[in-house]
Formats: C-alpha cells, sequence, structure tokens
C-alpha cells in the first residue's frame, strides 16, 4: 500500500469518526473490555496483518492469473477502458463475489464461528470494522479474488477500486444516522449494514450481505432496511468474551 493510500484510510476513518460524534445513530456507552477489544483488533489488522494480507493478496492474483493461464480460460481485457470504468466494473465484480462468500460464512455452521467474532460487537461503530479474524480475510480475499482475476485490470484502477471498498467498509459501521431511500436502492448505507449485525434476522441466515451496492441483496432477495433501532451482537451463550478465546473459538470443539 502506498503512502498517500495509507494517508487517505487515515484522513477518511477521522472524518467518519467526526460524523459518529456529530450525527450518531445512537449513544453509545462503551464498557473497558469493549473499547479494549476494538482498539485490539484495530491495531492487529491494521499494524499486523494488513501487511500480511497485502502478500498474500498479490501472490493469490498471481497463483490464480496462473492457474487460469495452465486451464486455458480467458481473461476479459478492460485496461482500455477510461479508468472510471475499470473501476466501476472492478467494484461491480468484487463485491458480487464478496456477496456470495458473505453469504456463505452466514449459512455454513463451521465459516459462522469464524465470522462470530466480526458480529459480536453490541455497539457498531466505526472500529467493529477491524473485529474480523484473520481467516476470515484470508478466505474472503482468496475467494472474492480468484472471481475477479478472471477480469484483467489496469493496476492503478485496482489501487483506486479498493480505496474506495476500504473506505465504504468503514463508512457502513459507524455508528452514524444515515439513510436515504433513494441512495440505497442502488447503495448499501450504514443503516443498512446496521441491520445486518441485528440479532433479529429478517432473511434466513441474515440480511444484507452485500458491500458498496444493495442490487445484490435486492436481486437475490436478502435486503431488508429501516429506521429503527436494533440489538446487535451474536445470539450465543457460550461465545467467549476474551479477544484471544475468540481466535481460538472456531477450532474448539462445539458443546
Amino acid at each position: 500500500m502506498l503512502i498517500w493510500e495509507k494517508y487517505f484510510i487515515w484522513i477518511s476513518l477521522g472524518l467518519i469518526f467526526a460524523l459518529e460524534v456529530i450525527i450518531p445513530r445512537t449513544k453509545q456507552s462503551f464498557r473497558k473490555k469493549a473499547l479494549g477489544q476494538d482498539l485490539f483488533w484495530f491495531v492487529f489488522i491494521e499494524y499486523f496483518y494488513n501487511w500480511v494480507l497485502l502478500l498474500l493478496r498479490i501472490n493469490v492474483i498471481v497463483l490464480v492469473y496462473d492457474l487460469y493461464k495452465f486451464l486455458g480460460i480467458p481473461q476479459l481485457l478492460v485496461q482500455e477502458l477510461p479508468i472510471f470504468f475499470q473501476v466501476l466494473i472492478f467494484l461491480i465484480s468484487l463485491t458480487f463475489f464478496n456477496y456470495w462468500v458473505h453469504r456463505l460464512y452466514h449459512s455454513t455452521p463451521f465459516l459462522w464461528r469464524f465470522h462470530m467474532l466480526h458480529h459480536s460487537s453490541e455497539n457498531l461503530n466505526i472500529f467493529s470494522t477491524y473485529r474480523i479474524h484473520f481467516l476470515t480475510l484470508f478466505l474472503i480475499d482468496f475467494l472474492s479474488f480468484a472471481g475477479v482475476t478472471l477480469i484483467a485490470f489496469d493496476g492503478i484502477s485496482i489501487e483506486i477500486a479498493m480505496l474506495v471498498f476500504t473506505v465504504w467498509n468503514l463508512l457502513l459501521h459507524a455508528n452514524i444516522s444515515l439513510r436515504i431511500p433513494l441512495l440505497s436502492k442502488v447503495f448499501i448505507l450504514p443503516q443498512d449494514h446496521y441491520w445486518h449485525h441485528s440479532k433479529t434476522m429478517k432473511h434466513k441466515f441474515g440480511q444484507n450481505f452485500g458491500t458498496i451496492f444493495s442490487f445484490w441483496d435486492r436481486l437475490f432477495g436478502t435486503y431488508y432496511s429501516n429506521d429503527g433501532l436494533t440489538e446487535t451482537g451474536v445470539n450465543s451463550d457460550e461465545y467467549p468474551a476474551h479477544a484471544l478465546k475468540r481466535l481460538i473459538y472456531p477450532f474448539l470443539k462445539k458443546k
């Protein structure tokens, strides 16, 4: 990741955090343990795992590209298109594959045990974005990019698209009152994703699995949202409270 991209994400983080203060969805009273966990996952993901993930992502793209080449699967070449259209195609493709991988995590009991960490926040906020098991990140990246690699993009288009994807993901988890029905026809907004984290499932296995675009959920019948409040977290009495125990939880024998 280039230095300017890192600064862009940090500035976005600061602006979104300011919005949480100015137009909060709910007045949150952070418990020390919850705040401590948010900061722990933020430091772990942002300062350690993101660098590992970057190396893995590059290797995944190269590996999948070589595999497609070996199998004789052609790539759709779009490098000659204007940057804007390349970014748009990349995001539409990435969010399509990401939608199905995300839905798989909710519908497969073993994978859900990994994904529970991300849903463990009872006070959804911008730092909840970083509550994610590193193996979840790896598999989502591997499967999503395996699909996107069917299309050949210019390097700068990928960089811009991933920045948009990252910042939008931060915005989705923010504790801000933002739901514009007209925009929600196309985009997933914070209030929509807030309902994704709800303990109440409006569709089988949950709702609003998309990132950035809402039309995947609308197309496949998993969209739901309203302006009301809901309880977030996981419906499990056995899920541990300690951060390190949550890392090994998926590998423990189910009670």
